[in-house]
Protein backbone atom coordinates (compact mmCIF):
# COMPACT_ATOMS: atom_id res chain seq x y z
CA UNK A 1 0.00 0.00 0.00
CA UNK A 2 1.09 3.98 -1.10
CA UNK A 3 1.48 5.79 1.58
CA UNK A 4 -0.45 9.08 0.80
CA UNK A 5 0.50 11.42 3.47
CA UNK A 6 2.81 12.99 1.64
CA UNK A 7 0.26 13.59 -1.20
CA UNK A 8 -2.42 15.19 0.29
CA UNK A 9 -2.31 19.10 -1.02
CA UNK A 10 -2.48 16.93 -4.71
CA UNK A 11 -5.42 15.17 -3.59
CA UNK A 12 -6.46 18.12 -1.68
CA UNK A 13 -6.61 20.36 -5.24
CA UNK A 14 -8.04 17.55 -7.34
CA UNK A 15 -10.78 17.03 -5.45
CA UNK A 16 -10.24 13.56 -5.20
CA UNK A 17 -8.88 10.28 -3.09
CA UNK A 18 -7.58 7.49 -5.13
CA UNK A 19 -6.44 4.66 -2.80
CA UNK A 20 -7.10 1.90 -6.18
CA UNK A 21 -7.58 1.54 -9.88
CA UNK A 22 -11.60 0.36 -8.26
CA UNK A 23 -12.25 3.63 -6.45
CA UNK A 24 -10.96 5.74 -9.55
CA UNK A 25 -13.51 3.99 -11.59
CA UNK A 26 -16.36 4.97 -9.85
CA UNK A 27 -14.95 8.57 -9.32
CA UNK A 28 -14.80 8.74 -13.29
CA UNK A 29 -18.28 7.25 -13.79
CA UNK A 30 -19.43 9.94 -11.26
CA UNK A 31 -17.72 12.58 -13.58
CA UNK A 32 -19.13 11.09 -17.15
CA UNK A 33 -22.87 10.90 -15.21
CA UNK A 34 -22.35 14.49 -13.53
CA UNK A 35 -20.21 16.78 -15.76
CA UNK A 36 -19.26 17.42 -19.16
CA UNK A 37 -16.01 18.96 -18.50
CA UNK A 38 -13.65 16.45 -19.76
CA UNK A 39 -10.62 18.32 -18.55
CA UNK A 40 -11.71 17.05 -15.49
CA UNK A 41 -11.66 13.53 -16.42
CA UNK A 42 -8.52 13.86 -17.93
CA UNK A 43 -6.44 14.66 -14.64
CA UNK A 44 -8.27 12.10 -13.20
CA UNK A 45 -7.08 9.69 -15.87
CA UNK A 46 -3.72 10.93 -15.82
CA UNK A 47 -3.63 11.11 -12.12
CA UNK A 48 -4.69 7.32 -12.04
CA UNK A 49 -2.51 5.84 -14.64
CA UNK A 50 0.87 8.39 -12.67
CA UNK A 51 0.29 6.82 -9.30
CA UNK A 52 -0.54 3.35 -10.62
CA UNK A 53 2.47 3.07 -12.47
CA UNK A 54 4.67 4.21 -9.49
CA UNK A 55 3.04 1.51 -6.99
CA UNK A 56 4.26 -1.14 -9.78
CA UNK A 57 8.09 0.01 -9.69
CA UNK A 58 7.96 0.27 -6.08
CA UNK A 59 7.51 -2.88 -5.94
CA UNK A 60 9.48 -3.84 -8.95
CA UNK A 61 12.16 -5.53 -9.56
CA UNK A 62 14.59 -6.38 -12.91
CA UNK A 63 13.26 -10.23 -13.14
CA UNK A 64 15.56 -10.77 -16.32
CA UNK A 65 18.87 -9.73 -14.28
CA UNK A 66 18.02 -12.18 -11.17
CA UNK A 67 17.20 -14.99 -14.31
CA UNK A 68 20.34 -14.36 -15.85
CA UNK A 69 22.18 -14.83 -12.79
CA UNK A 70 20.23 -18.35 -11.71
CA UNK A 71 20.89 -19.39 -15.19
CA UNK A 72 24.64 -19.26 -15.09
CA UNK A 73 25.03 -20.80 -11.37
CA UNK A 74 23.22 -23.74 -12.31
CA UNK A 75 26.27 -24.48 -14.39
CA UNK A 76 28.85 -23.06 -11.81
CA UNK A 77 30.78 -26.51 -10.98
CA UNK A 78 33.45 -25.54 -8.44
CA UNK A 79 33.67 -24.87 -4.90
CA UNK A 80 35.20 -21.64 -4.16
CA UNK A 81 38.35 -23.79 -2.49
CA UNK A 82 38.76 -25.34 -6.12
CA UNK A 83 38.47 -22.62 -8.08
CA UNK A 84 40.98 -20.57 -6.17
CA UNK A 85 43.20 -23.77 -6.95
CA UNK A 86 42.83 -23.87 -10.37
CA UNK A 87 43.73 -20.51 -10.68
CA UNK A 88 47.61 -21.76 -9.60
CA UNK A 89 47.63 -24.21 -12.82
CA UNK A 90 47.38 -20.45 -14.86
CA UNK A 91 49.22 -18.15 -12.63
CA UNK A 92 52.03 -17.61 -10.52
CA UNK A 93 50.43 -15.56 -8.08
CA UNK A 94 47.08 -15.67 -6.69
CA UNK A 95 45.46 -12.67 -5.02
CA UNK A 96 42.76 -12.67 -2.77
CA UNK A 97 40.55 -9.70 -1.75
CA UNK A 98 39.52 -10.99 1.70
CA UNK A 99 36.58 -9.17 3.93
CA UNK A 100 37.20 -7.00 6.41
CA UNK A 101 40.29 -8.42 8.46
CA UNK A 102 37.82 -8.77 11.12
CA UNK A 103 35.63 -11.59 9.75
CA UNK A 104 37.02 -14.72 10.73
CA UNK A 105 34.70 -17.20 8.33
CA UNK A 106 36.84 -16.71 5.39
CA UNK A 107 39.60 -18.33 6.98
CA UNK A 108 37.83 -21.28 7.34
CA UNK A 109 37.90 -20.92 3.00
CA UNK A 110 42.05 -19.94 3.50
CA UNK A 111 42.12 -22.75 5.66
CA UNK A 112 40.73 -25.46 3.00
CA UNK A 113 42.84 -24.14 -0.34
CA UNK A 114 46.18 -24.17 1.70
CA UNK A 115 45.37 -27.72 3.08
CA UNK A 116 44.63 -28.95 -0.40
CA UNK A 117 47.27 -31.55 -1.85
CA UNK A 118 48.06 -29.68 -4.97
CA UNK A 119 48.32 -26.18 -2.92
CA UNK A 120 51.01 -27.93 -0.21
CA UNK A 121 52.83 -29.75 -3.28
CA UNK A 122 52.77 -27.19 -5.71
CA UNK A 123 52.47 -23.91 -4.37
CA UNK A 124 53.30 -23.46 -0.40
CA UNK A 125 53.67 -20.08 -0.22
CA UNK A 126 51.48 -17.05 1.19
CA UNK A 127 52.23 -13.40 1.52
CA UNK A 128 49.54 -11.62 3.89
CA UNK A 129 48.77 -7.69 4.08
CA UNK A 130 49.16 -7.56 7.50
CA UNK A 131 52.83 -8.11 9.30
CA UNK A 132 55.99 -6.23 9.59
CA UNK A 133 58.37 -7.59 6.97
CA UNK A 134 61.18 -7.18 9.82
CA UNK A 135 59.54 -10.30 11.41
CA UNK A 136 58.68 -12.01 8.52
CA UNK A 137 61.97 -14.73 8.63
CA UNK A 138 61.66 -15.61 12.58
CA UNK A 139 57.80 -15.84 12.21
CA UNK A 140 57.78 -18.23 8.83
CA UNK A 141 61.28 -20.25 11.17
CA UNK A 142 58.92 -20.86 14.22
CA UNK A 143 56.06 -21.96 11.76
CA UNK A 144 58.42 -24.25 9.74
CA UNK A 145 60.25 -25.92 12.95
CA UNK A 146 57.93 -25.90 15.49
CA UNK A 147 57.61 -29.38 16.78
CA UNK A 148 56.11 -29.18 20.24
CA UNK A 149 52.08 -29.71 21.59
CA UNK A 150 50.08 -26.80 19.55
CA UNK A 151 49.10 -25.05 23.06
CA UNK A 152 52.55 -24.35 23.67
CA UNK A 153 52.55 -23.33 20.54
CA UNK A 154 49.76 -21.01 20.10
CA UNK A 155 50.97 -19.12 22.91
CA UNK A 156 53.89 -18.77 21.28
CA UNK A 157 52.00 -16.90 17.98
CA UNK A 158 50.51 -14.09 20.05
CA UNK A 159 53.83 -13.02 21.50
CA UNK A 160 54.63 -12.65 17.88
CA UNK A 161 50.88 -11.22 17.23
CA UNK A 162 51.99 -8.54 19.71
CA UNK A 163 54.31 -6.88 17.83
CA UNK A 164 53.38 -8.15 14.59
CA UNK A 165 52.01 -4.10 13.87
CA UNK A 166 52.72 -0.85 14.12
CA UNK A 167 49.24 -0.65 15.38
CA UNK A 168 49.79 -0.52 19.46
CA UNK A 169 48.87 -4.24 19.15
CA UNK A 170 46.80 -6.24 16.32
CA UNK A 171 43.58 -8.13 18.28
CA UNK A 172 41.84 -9.51 15.21
CA UNK A 173 40.74 -13.36 16.28
CA UNK A 174 40.96 -13.79 12.40
CA UNK A 175 44.16 -13.26 12.36
CA UNK A 176 45.31 -15.78 15.64
CA UNK A 177 43.26 -18.27 13.86
CA UNK A 178 45.15 -18.03 10.98
CA UNK A 179 48.51 -18.24 12.29
CA UNK A 180 46.96 -21.40 14.88
CA UNK A 181 45.43 -22.73 11.54
CA UNK A 182 49.09 -22.68 9.84
CA UNK A 183 50.79 -24.22 12.60
CA UNK A 184 48.59 -27.01 12.66
CA UNK A 185 49.53 -27.76 9.32
CA UNK A 186 53.01 -27.64 8.99
CA UNK A 187 52.80 -29.58 12.25
CA UNK A 188 51.28 -32.61 10.09
CA UNK A 189 53.64 -32.04 7.29
CA UNK A 190 56.76 -33.37 6.59
CA UNK A 191 59.85 -30.50 5.97
CA UNK A 192 59.89 -30.33 2.14
CA UNK A 193 56.00 -29.76 2.00
CA UNK A 194 55.86 -27.43 4.86
CA UNK A 195 53.62 -23.70 4.18
CA UNK A 196 56.32 -20.89 4.40
CA UNK A 197 54.27 -17.56 5.13
CA UNK A 198 55.64 -14.18 4.18
CA UNK A 199 54.63 -10.68 5.71
CA UNK A 200 54.70 -7.70 3.65
CA UNK A 201 53.76 -4.54 5.59
CA UNK A 202 56.22 -1.75 6.25
CA UNK A 203 58.96 -2.53 9.09
CA UNK A 204 58.42 -1.75 12.50
CA UNK A 205 59.64 -2.62 15.50
CA UNK A 206 58.08 -0.90 18.83
CA UNK A 207 61.16 -1.40 20.40
CA UNK A 208 62.53 1.54 18.86
CA UNK A 209 59.55 3.75 19.07
CA UNK A 210 60.07 5.94 22.35
CA UNK A 211 57.93 9.41 20.94
CA UNK A 212 55.44 10.22 19.17
CA UNK A 213 57.78 11.58 16.74
CA UNK A 214 59.43 8.45 16.56
CA UNK A 215 55.99 6.45 15.36
CA UNK A 216 55.60 9.78 12.84
CA UNK A 217 59.13 9.49 11.14
CA UNK A 218 58.49 5.53 10.21
CA UNK A 219 55.03 6.19 8.61
CA UNK A 220 54.69 4.82 5.44
CA UNK A 221 52.64 7.34 3.54
CA UNK A 222 53.64 5.00 0.45
CA UNK A 223 52.27 2.04 2.24
CA UNK A 224 50.88 0.22 -1.18
CA UNK A 225 54.44 0.46 -2.90
CA UNK A 226 56.39 -1.08 -0.04
CA UNK A 227 53.11 -3.86 0.19
CA UNK A 228 53.98 -4.58 -2.90
CA UNK A 229 57.71 -4.26 -2.99
CA UNK A 230 58.26 -7.03 -0.31
CA UNK A 231 55.64 -9.03 -2.21
CA UNK A 232 57.94 -9.01 -5.17
CA UNK A 233 60.94 -9.63 -3.28
CA UNK A 234 58.84 -12.75 -1.79
CA UNK A 235 57.96 -14.52 -5.33
CA UNK A 236 61.76 -13.47 -6.52
CA UNK A 237 62.90 -15.44 -3.53
CA UNK A 238 60.96 -18.44 -4.34
CA UNK A 239 62.00 -18.74 -7.91
CA UNK A 240 65.62 -20.29 -6.49
CA UNK A 241 62.85 -22.81 -4.47
CA UNK A 242 61.13 -26.28 -5.95
CA UNK A 243 57.51 -24.09 -5.22
CA UNK A 244 57.31 -20.64 -7.30
CA UNK A 245 53.60 -19.64 -7.03
CA UNK A 246 52.34 -17.50 -3.98
CA UNK A 247 48.80 -17.04 -2.58
CA UNK A 248 48.65 -13.20 -1.43
CA UNK A 249 45.96 -11.94 1.09
CA UNK A 250 45.09 -8.42 0.67
CA UNK A 251 42.16 -5.97 2.07
CA UNK A 252 39.72 -4.51 -0.29
CA UNK A 253 41.22 -2.11 -2.98
CA UNK A 254 45.08 -3.14 -2.25
CA UNK A 255 43.89 -6.17 -4.20
CA UNK A 256 42.58 -4.33 -7.34
CA UNK A 257 45.61 -4.59 -10.57
CA UNK A 258 43.79 -2.69 -13.05
CA UNK A 259 45.97 -0.02 -13.13
CA UNK A 260 43.76 2.35 -14.76
CA UNK A 261 41.00 2.25 -11.88
CA UNK A 262 42.16 5.33 -9.75
CA UNK A 263 41.74 5.08 -5.89
CA UNK A 264 40.51 7.79 -4.02
CA UNK A 265 43.35 7.49 -2.17
CA UNK A 266 47.15 6.11 -3.54
CA UNK A 267 48.02 3.50 -6.23
CA UNK A 268 47.68 -0.10 -4.76
CA UNK A 269 49.88 -2.67 -4.32
CA UNK A 270 48.08 -4.92 -6.71
CA UNK A 271 48.22 -2.55 -9.39
CA UNK A 272 52.31 -2.18 -9.23
CA UNK A 273 52.13 -6.01 -9.03
CA UNK A 274 50.18 -6.05 -12.32
CA UNK A 275 52.89 -3.07 -13.89
CA UNK A 276 55.85 -5.35 -12.85
CA UNK A 277 54.63 -9.05 -13.56
CA UNK A 278 51.97 -9.04 -15.71
CA UNK A 279 48.31 -9.86 -16.21
CA UNK A 280 49.55 -13.34 -17.45
CA UNK A 281 51.06 -13.95 -13.72
CA UNK A 282 49.06 -12.32 -11.45
CA UNK A 283 45.72 -12.46 -11.05
CA UNK A 284 43.26 -11.16 -8.31
CA UNK A 285 39.89 -12.56 -7.14
CA UNK A 286 37.49 -11.16 -4.62
CA UNK A 287 35.28 -13.25 -2.06
CA UNK A 288 31.99 -11.94 -1.36
CA UNK A 289 31.64 -9.20 0.95
CA UNK A 290 30.02 -6.32 1.56
CA UNK A 291 30.75 -2.62 0.58
CA UNK A 292 30.89 0.46 1.96
CA UNK A 293 28.89 4.07 0.86
CA UNK A 294 29.95 7.65 1.02
CA UNK A 295 29.49 8.17 4.74
CA UNK A 296 31.51 4.83 6.05
CA UNK A 297 28.68 2.82 6.50
CA UNK A 298 28.43 -0.77 5.28
CA UNK A 299 26.21 -1.72 2.09
CA UNK A 300 25.35 -4.45 0.00
CA UNK A 301 26.91 -5.30 -3.26
CA UNK A 302 24.81 -4.55 -6.14
CA UNK A 303 21.63 -3.19 -3.72
CA UNK A 304 21.60 -6.42 -2.72
CA UNK A 305 20.60 -8.37 -5.97
CA UNK A 306 23.66 -10.68 -5.79
CA UNK A 307 23.13 -11.58 -2.19
CA UNK A 308 19.45 -12.41 -3.11
CA UNK A 309 20.85 -14.54 -6.36
CA UNK A 310 22.64 -16.68 -4.37
CA UNK A 311 20.35 -16.95 -1.41
CA UNK A 312 17.75 -18.43 -4.20
CA UNK A 313 20.07 -20.61 -5.92
CA UNK A 314 21.00 -22.15 -2.42
CA UNK A 315 24.91 -21.92 -3.53
CA UNK A 316 26.68 -20.69 -0.63
CA UNK A 317 30.10 -21.87 -1.45
CA UNK A 318 31.06 -21.59 -5.44
CA UNK A 319 33.64 -19.61 -7.49
CA UNK A 320 34.00 -18.78 -11.18
CA UNK A 321 35.79 -16.55 -13.48
CA UNK A 322 34.20 -12.79 -14.24
CA UNK A 323 34.30 -12.53 -17.71
CA UNK A 324 31.75 -14.59 -19.78
CA UNK A 325 29.48 -14.43 -16.51
CA UNK A 326 26.51 -11.80 -15.75
CA UNK A 327 28.12 -10.18 -12.45
CA UNK A 328 31.21 -9.09 -14.24
CA UNK A 329 29.02 -7.18 -16.65
CA UNK A 330 27.77 -4.91 -13.42
CA UNK A 331 29.17 -1.43 -12.97
CA UNK A 332 31.71 -2.29 -10.36
CA UNK A 333 31.08 -0.65 -6.59
CA UNK A 334 32.90 -2.65 -4.33
CA UNK A 335 35.88 -0.12 -3.71
CA UNK A 336 35.48 3.16 -3.86
CA UNK A 337 36.90 4.79 -6.80
CA UNK A 338 36.84 8.44 -8.47
CA UNK A 339 36.01 5.99 -11.91
CA UNK A 340 34.06 3.50 -11.07
CA UNK A 341 31.13 4.24 -13.88
CA UNK A 342 34.12 3.45 -16.02
CA UNK A 343 34.47 -0.01 -15.20
CA UNK A 344 32.91 -3.52 -14.77
CA UNK A 345 33.41 -6.19 -12.10
CA UNK A 346 35.08 -8.10 -15.58
CA UNK A 347 37.33 -5.18 -15.75
CA UNK A 348 38.60 -5.33 -11.92
CA UNK A 349 38.90 -8.76 -10.77
CA UNK A 350 39.70 -12.13 -12.35
CA UNK A 351 36.95 -13.84 -10.64
CA UNK A 352 34.98 -14.41 -7.60
CA UNK A 353 34.00 -16.64 -5.11
CA UNK A 354 31.03 -17.09 -2.85
CA UNK A 355 31.82 -18.59 0.94
CA UNK A 356 29.02 -18.20 2.90
CA UNK A 357 26.15 -16.08 3.13
CA UNK A 358 26.49 -12.71 5.12
CA UNK A 359 24.42 -14.26 7.51
CA UNK A 360 26.75 -16.62 8.77
CA UNK A 361 30.05 -13.79 8.34
CA UNK A 362 31.68 -13.91 12.04
CA UNK A 363 33.35 -10.40 12.68
CA UNK A 364 34.81 -10.21 16.38
CA UNK A 365 37.36 -7.75 17.96
CA UNK A 366 39.56 -8.63 20.79
CA UNK A 367 41.31 -11.39 21.52
CA UNK A 368 41.31 -13.33 24.89
CA UNK A 369 44.13 -12.59 26.69
CA UNK A 370 46.48 -11.24 24.59
CA UNK A 371 47.44 -8.83 26.90
CA UNK A 372 48.62 -11.28 28.96
CA UNK A 373 49.79 -9.04 32.58
CA UNK A 374 53.69 -8.79 31.84
CA UNK A 375 52.36 -7.44 28.30
CA UNK A 376 50.10 -4.55 29.79
CA UNK A 377 52.11 -1.87 30.78
CA UNK A 378 53.95 -2.18 26.93
CA UNK A 379 50.78 -2.44 25.85
CA UNK A 380 49.88 0.91 27.16
CA UNK A 381 52.78 2.70 26.78
CA UNK A 382 52.62 1.96 23.26
CA UNK A 383 48.85 3.54 23.40
CA UNK A 384 49.69 7.16 25.09
CA UNK A 385 52.08 7.05 22.15
CA UNK A 386 50.00 6.16 19.57
CA UNK A 387 46.52 7.93 20.95
CA UNK A 388 47.50 10.00 23.53
CA UNK A 389 46.99 10.84 27.03
CA UNK A 390 42.79 10.64 27.12
CA UNK A 391 42.52 7.00 25.67
CA UNK A 392 45.70 6.15 27.66
CA UNK A 393 44.02 6.97 30.96
CA UNK A 394 40.83 5.41 29.95
CA UNK A 395 42.47 1.91 29.43
CA UNK A 396 44.63 2.42 32.57
CA UNK A 397 41.63 2.23 34.87
CA UNK A 398 39.62 -0.58 32.95
CA UNK A 399 40.47 -3.69 33.90
CA UNK A 400 39.62 -5.53 30.44
CA UNK A 401 40.79 -2.82 28.69
CA UNK A 402 37.80 -1.91 27.10
CA UNK A 403 37.25 -5.04 25.32
CA UNK A 404 40.36 -5.25 23.47
CA UNK A 405 41.75 -8.52 26.19
CA UNK A 406 38.02 -10.17 25.30
CA UNK A 407 37.15 -11.36 22.22
CA UNK A 408 33.60 -9.49 21.72
CA UNK A 409 31.48 -9.69 18.41
CA UNK A 410 29.24 -7.26 16.36
CA UNK A 411 27.82 -7.20 13.28
CA UNK A 412 27.92 -5.19 10.04
CA UNK A 413 26.53 -1.58 9.86
CA UNK A 414 22.55 -2.19 9.35
CA UNK A 415 23.06 -5.98 8.96
CA UNK A 416 19.41 -6.03 9.94
CA UNK A 417 18.20 -4.41 7.18
CA UNK A 418 20.24 -5.95 4.37
CA UNK A 419 18.73 -9.14 5.49
CA UNK A 420 15.51 -7.62 4.84
CA UNK A 421 16.63 -6.33 1.70
CA UNK A 422 17.38 -9.94 0.40
CA UNK A 423 14.14 -11.54 1.87
CA UNK A 424 12.22 -9.03 -0.33
CA UNK A 425 13.71 -9.69 -3.65
CA UNK A 426 13.81 -13.34 -2.83
CA UNK A 427 10.22 -12.86 -1.92
CA UNK A 428 8.99 -10.36 -5.08
CA UNK A 429 11.01 -12.54 -7.43
CA UNK A 430 9.48 -15.81 -6.00
CA UNK A 431 5.50 -14.33 -6.13
CA UNK A 432 6.22 -13.27 -10.16
CA UNK A 433 7.30 -17.25 -10.48
CA UNK A 434 3.90 -19.08 -8.72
Amino acid sequence: MLNWSGFRPFQLHLGLIVYSSQSASCHIATVMRNSSNMRQLLLILTFTFFWSNAFSQENDIDIERIDNYLEFLDNVQLSAKDYIITQFQKYDIVILAERYHAEETQYKLIDEIIRDDYFISNVGNICIEIGSSNLSDRLNNFLITFDDDITNGEQKLLGFQRNISFYPLWSRESYRIFLSNLLTLNLSLDHKNKVNLYLCDIKFDWDKIKTRQDLENVNDDNRDSTIALNISKCFDKIQNSPRKKLLVILNEAHAIPNTEWIDMWKKRAAQYLSEKYGNERVASFLINSVATDDNDKDILLQEGYWDAAFNIAKEDNVGFDFNGSPFGKDQFDYAIGKNNDLFQYQDIFDGFVFYKPIEQHTLSIGIDNIIAPDFRSEFLRRIKIFNGNKYHKELKADSILLGINKKEFYQYDNFNEMLKEIQSINERYLDTKR
